[in-house]
C-alpha cells in the first residue's frame, strides 16, 4: 500500500477522466510499464492497434487498475519520473501530490528507444565536433600526448554596462595615457565573475547571445557546452545540435524543421524519423541550438522561424556574433542574455601555454615573461599560433622564434583562413590583396603616429581582410544616425602593421627614428624592433609578394648603423639613448638585434660598445636575457665584459645567458654577480641547474651579506655532489670577518676545492691571499670550535693544496703572531695535532724548512712537540753565521738532515755547517 489513507488505485480512478485527456507520449508510457512487467506483448500489440490517443489513455488506465495495486503503483511511478514528457503541465502537480515511498534507485526509461538511440548519436557527434577543434591544434604541435580536449577558462561577463560601446571607447582612449607595460597589461581582461560555459547550459536563459572580437574564444565556449552535454549522465533526454557557417555552405535553402535536423545535422534511422521529430516538437523545451558564427541566419526561412519562435518555441538557442553584430538579433519582444567572452585571463595564459609547449620549459619562460606575446595571448586564436610557432622551432632544432616572426605568421594564419586557403596559396592570396594590405599599413602608421587607436574613416568594411585584423565599434549619437570606429586587435598588431609600412616607405625610417628620441613620438619606439625583424632573411621571404626589392635594398641599407647611431648617442646628461625608463638602451638595442637574426649587425654593435656590456641594476627577463646571450654569442673571437651586478634574472634568463660564459672576458665576476642574485632572491631558485651549468661551482664576493652565504651553506648541503667554491675577495683578509670565517667552516664538508681571488689593486698573489685566508679560518676554530679541531685543521690543510708539514709550520707561524699582537692563547688547542701529525698527513715522512720564509724558532718548536725524530731537508740558507746558530738546537730533534742547496756560495755555506 503506498498509503493507508489513499492507495494507488484509488488515485488512479478519481484522476481518471483528467488522465484521458492529459495523458501524452504513449510510446514511452507503454515501453516502461513492459520493462516493469506490467504489459506484455500482447497487451503492448493491442494497445499499439488503438488509432485515437483518448482510446490509447482508457487502455492505460483500464488495463492498469484492473491489475491491482502495485501495477498503478508502477504507472504512478512512471507518471512521476517522466512527467514532463508524459503529462500535460496541469497534471504535474497532482503527481506530485502523491505520497511515494522511498523505493531504491530504479532506472525507468526517460524516452522510448528511437529517441534514445538518436540522443546516444547526437552525443557521439558532438563528442567527434568538440573535439575536432583540439585535434586541428595537436595535430600541428609536437608532443601530441598532451591532455586531449581540455578547455582553458574564458572570462565571460553578462554586465552590459562595461561592455557597451562607449565605455568600449573610454577604455580604448585610457590606454594610450597608461605606461607600455600598463597598456598592454590592461587587454588582459579579469576574472571577476565566476561564469562558466557549464553556467551557460544549466541556465534557465533561452536565448543567448555569446559576444566577442574575431578569435576571442566564442566557438570554444559554445564548443565546451557541447562537450559537456555529450559527457552528461542520461538521466534526461534532451537533444543538442550545433551549426556553424559551414553546415550551409552546400544548402541554398532549407524547407523544413526536419531537413534542417535530420538531413543538414545528423539522421536517425527512416523508421525512426517520424517519432523522434514528434518527440523534439512536443518536447521542444528539452531542445539546445547552437548557431555558431551564422551570417546568414535571418534571410534563411527556417532559422529565422527558429528564432522568432514559430518552431521550437520553448528550445534553448545560443548564437555567437561579433561585437559589431549584436544588435541584429533582437529575439523579437525578448531581452535575450549577453554573454560577452573577453578572451585568456593572465593564469588563463600561462595555463594555456604550458600545456601546448610544456614540454620545452626555456622556451616557454621567454613567451611567458614577454609581456607583448603575454598580452597579445588573451585572444585565443593568437595564443594557439605562438604556440605552434613555438612547438615548431623546437622540433626544427632553431634558434628561440623571434616575435617577429611569430606575428608574420599570424598574419599569415589570419589570411590563410580569411581567404580560405591552403598553406600552398597563401602567398599568391597576398599578392592578391597587397593593395588592401597596404592600406592597413599606413593606417596603422598614420594612428600610431597621432597616438589613435579609435580609427574613424580610415578604412572601409567593404574590405575583405578588414575583419581579420580589426574590430567594428558602433556608437548610436542620434535615433537615427551611428558613429563607426575600427580598432585593431591588439595594439602591438597595430605596430606590427606599422613597421611593414616603413618597410614599404624607406624614405620615413630616418624620419621617425629621430623622433623616437622625442617624448612626443618615443612610443614610436616600439616599432623600431619589429621593422629590424621584417628585415631578417627569413622574415623577408614570407612577405616576398608585399615589397618591391627596391624597397627591401632601400631599407636595409646602412638600418642597423643608423638604429645604433640614434640609441647609442651620447646624450646631455652623459647616458645613452632616449629618456625611456621603461627599459635600459642597451637592452632595446639587443632585442632589435635578435629580432634581426643578423651576427654582422651584432659585432657592429659590440664593436661600438668596446665589447663592454653593463647591464647592473637590471630586472632582465628571459625574453631579455635571449636577446642578449644571442649578441653575446656572435662575438667571435674577441670575449665581452657582462657586468650583472645588483641584477634580478630568473633560472631560465640565467642558464640562456650562462651557456655562452666562455665568450666573457671576466668570467668569474660575472658568475658572482649571478651567484648572489640568485641566493639573495627570497624566491625558490633552480639552484641544481645553475650549479650543473657552472661546472658545480659556486662563486661568492666576499666580504658578502651574511643572508647569501647561509643560503650558500643550504644549497651545497642538499647536493649529491661536493662543489669547487671560488672566494673573490674585494679587499684585504684582514677585514675576513669572523661570520665569514663560520661559513666557510661550515661549508667544508661540502667543498672539493676552495680557492681565492684578489683584486688587481691589493698587493697579494692569490695563492698567499688563499693562505692567509685558510690560516685565519684555523685559529677561528681553535676559538671557537676546539672540540672538532682535529677535523677542521686536516681537511683545510688539504684544501690548501700544500704540504700537510708545510702548512703546519706556516699555521704556528700564523698563531704565534697572532698570540703576540692579541694576547690570546690559541697554540695549546692546536698542540695535540702537532702531537698526531704523523696519523693524518698523506705525503711522505720528511720534514721541510725554507729557512728564506720561515723562522727556525718556530721550526724547533713544532719539533719539541713531535713524539719522535724526524728527517729533515733545510734550504734557503744565507751567508749570515746567525741563521746558521739559530738552527742548530732543532739538531737533537732531526734524525736526518739533508741540506740541499744551488748557488755560488756553496762552499761557504759547507764551511759554515
Amino acid at each position: 500500500m503506498a498509503c493507508t489513507q489513499q492507495c494507488a488505485t484509488d488515485y488512479l480512478r478519481n484522476a481518471r477522466q483528467v488522465l484521458i485527456r492529459n495523458l501524452q507520449n504513449f510510446p514511452l508510457i507503454t515501453e516502461n510499464l513492459y520493462q516493469r512487467k506490467v504489459f506484455n506483448e500482447h497487451e503492448v500489440d493491442a494497445l499499439q492497434a488503438e488509432k485515437t490517443d483518448f482510446n490509447r489513455a482508457r487502455f492505460i488506465l483500464d488495463y492498469v487498475t484492473n491489475k491491482g495495486e502495485l501495477a498503478c503503483y508502477e504507472l504512478l511511478k512512471i507518471l512521476d519520473i517522466t512527467r514532463e514528457r508524459t503529462l500535460h503541465p496541469d497534471s504535474h502537480h497532482w503527481i506530485s501530490c502523491f505520497p511515494f515511498r522511498e523505493d531504491a534507485d530504479i532506472d525507468y526509461t526517460v524516452g522510448t528507444k528511437p529517441c534514445l538511440s538518436y540522443q546516444k548519436q547526437l552525443e557521439a557527434k558532438a563528442k567527434s565536433i568538440s573535439g575536432r577543434g583540439w585535434d586541428q591544434c595537436c595535430k600541428h604541435l609536437q608532443d601530441k600526448t598532451r591532455a586531449h580536449g581540455t578547455f582553458i577558462p574564458l572570462v565571460l561577463d553578462t554586465d552590459a554596462d562595461l561592455n557597451s560601446a562607449q565605455n568600449k571607447i573610454k577604455i580604448k582612449n585610457r590606454k594610450c595615457k597608461k605606461c607600455r607595460p600598463k597598456k598592454l597589461k590592461s587587454f588582459i581582461p579579469v576574472q571577476t565573475h565566476k561564469l562558466s560555459p557549464e553556467d551557460l547550459l544549466r541556465s534557465h536563459e533561452k536565448e543567448i547571445l555569446v559576444i566577442g572580437k574575431p578569435g576571442i574564444g566564442k566557438t570554444a565556449v559554445v564548443l565546451q557546452m557541447l562537450s559537456l552535454w555529450s559527457s552528461k549522465d542520461n538521466r534526461k533526454l534532451d537533444y543538442m545540435f550545433y551549426f556553424d557557417e559551414s553546415a550551409f555552405t552546400t544548402v541554398s535553402n532549407l524547407i523544413s524543421l526536419e531537413s534542417l535536423l535530420f538531413d543538414l545535422y545528423l539522421k536517425p534511422p527512416e523508421k525512426d524519423r517520424k517519432e523522434v521529430l514528434q518527440d523534439i516538437e512536443e518536447n521542444s523545451e528539452n531542445v539546445i541550438i547552437v548557431f555558431d558564427g551564422i551570417s546568414t541566419l535571418e534571410h534563411n526561412p527556417i532559422l529565422k522561424k527558429i528564432i522568432e519562435r514559430d518552431l521550437l518555441p520553448e528550445a534553448k538557442i545560443v548564437i555567437t556574433c561579433r561585437s559589431e553584430e549584436e544588435d541584429e538579433f533582437l529575439f523579437a519582444d525578448r531581452h535575450p542574455c549577453r554573454v560577452y567572452v573577453k578572451g585568456f585571463s593572465e593564469e588563463s595564459i600561462r595555463t594555456y601555454l604550458t600545456q601546448m609547449i610544456g614540454s620545452t620549459p626555456e622556451f616557454l619562460n621567454i613567451a611567458l615573461n614577454n609581456q607583448d606575446l603575454i598580452s597579445l595571448c588573451h585572444i585565443p586564436i593568437y595564443a594557439f599560433m605562438v604556440a605552434y610557432c613555438i612547438s615548431f622551432n623546437v622540433a626544427a632544432h632553431k634558434h628561440p622564434i623571434t616575435v617577429t616572426e611569430m606575428y608574420v605568421h599570424i598574419l599569415r594564419q589570419d589570411l590563410k583562413k580569411a581567404g580560405r586557403k591552403n598553406a600552398e596559396q597563401v602567398d599568391k592570396y597576398i599578392n592578391d590583396v597587397k593593395g588592401q594590405l597596404r592600406l592597413l599599413m599606413k593606417t596603422a602608421f598614420t594612428a600610431t603616429v597621432q597616438k589613435i587607436v579609435n580609427i574613424k574613416d580610415a578604412v572601409s568594411n567593404e574590405i575583405e581582410i578588414t575583419q581579420c585584423f580589426l574590430r567594428k565599434i558602433t556608437i548610436q549619437n542620434t535615433p537615427t544616425s551611428v558613429n563607426s570606429f575600427y580598432a585593431f586587435l591588439h595594439s602591438t598588431v597595430q605596430e606590427f602593421f606599422s613597421a611593414l609600412w616603413l618597410l614599404g616607405n624607406p624614405g620615413e625610417i630616418d624620419e621617425v627614428l629621430q623622433n623616437c628620441l622625442t617624448k612626443e613620438q618615443k612610443h614610436m619606439k616600439h616599432v623600431i624592433p619589429f621593422l629590424c625583424g621584417l628585415l631578417s632573411e627569413q622574415n623577408l621571404k614570407l612577405l616576398k609578394n608585399l615589397f618591391t626589392e627596391d624597397q627591401i635594398r632601400r631599407a636595409s641599407d646602412g638600418m642597423f648603423t643608423k638604429v645604433l647611431n640614434t640609441f647609442l648617442q651620447p646624450q646631455p646628461n652623459g647616458q645613452v639613448g632616449s629618456d625611456d625608463d621603461e627599459v635600459s638602451v642597451l637592452l632595446f638595442v639587443c632585442q632589435c638585434l635578435y629580432e634581426s637574426q643578423s651576427p654582422e649587425a651584432c659585432l657592429l654593435f659590440l664593436e661600438k660598445m668596446n665589447y663592454d656590456l653593463d647591464l647592473s641594476e637590471e630586472d632582465l627577463d628571459p625574453h631579455q636575457c635571449c636577446a642578449v646571450s644571442y649578441v653575446i654569442s656572435q662575438s667571435r673571437e674577441k670575449q665581452v665584459h657582462l657586468s650583472l651586478e645588483d641584477c634580478s634574472v630568473s633560472d631560465t634568463g640565467i642558464q640562456m645567458i650562462l651557456r655562452f660564459k666562455s665568450h666573457f672576458r671576466d668570467e668569474p665576476s660575472t658568475l658572482c654577480h649571478v651567484w648572489r642574485s640568485v641566493l639573495c632572491c627570497e624566491k625558490p631558485r633552480d639552484f641544481t641547474a645553475l650549479l650543473d651549468i657552472c661546472g658545480k661551482e659556486m662563486h661568492l664576493l666576499v666580504p658578502g651579506e651574511a643572508s647569501m652565504f647561509r643560503k650558500a651553506i643550504e644549497v651545497m648541503s642538499q647536493g649529491s655532489e661536493k662543489i669547487s667554491l671560488h672566494l673573490h675577495c674585494t679587499e684585504d683578509t684582514q677585514r675576513f670577518s669572523d661570520d665569514l670565517c663560520n661559513v666557510v667552516l661550515k661549508a667544508l664538508p661540502y667543498v672539493k676545492s676552495l680557492s681565492f681571488s684578489a683584486p688587481s689593486h691589493m698587493e697579494v698573489s692569490s695563492s698567499r691571499l688563499k693562505m692567509k685566508s685558510l690560516l685565519k679560518i684555523c685559529v677561528h676554530a681553535a676559538l671557537y670550535m676546539k672540540e672538532n679541531i682535529q677535523v677542521v685543521v686536516p681537511k683545510v690543510a688539504v684544501l690548501s693544496e700544500h704540504d700537510s708539514k708545510d702548512f703546519l709550520m706556516d699555521l704556528y707561524s700564523y698563531v704565534k703572531d697572532y698570540e703576540a699582537q692579541t694576547g690570546s692563547s690559541v697554540f695549546p688547542v692546536l698542540q695535540p695535532l702537532y702531537r698526531s701529525f704523523p696519523v693524518w698527513y698523506t705525503m711522505s715522512n720528511v720534514w721541510s724548512i725554507n729557512l728564506m720564509e720561515r723562522k727556525a724558532s718556530h721550526f724547533l718548536e713544532a719539533l719539541k712537540v713531535q713524539t719522535a725524530k724526524k728527517p729533515v731537508n733545510v734550504w734557503g740558507w744565507s751567508d749570515e753565521e746567525s741563521e746558521v746558530r739559530s738552527f742548530l738546537p732543532c739538531l737533537p730533534y732531526i734524525s736526518q738532515l739533508r741540506v740541499l742547496w744551488t748557488g755560488f756560495y756553496e762552499e761557504n755555506k759547507i764551511s759554515a755547517i
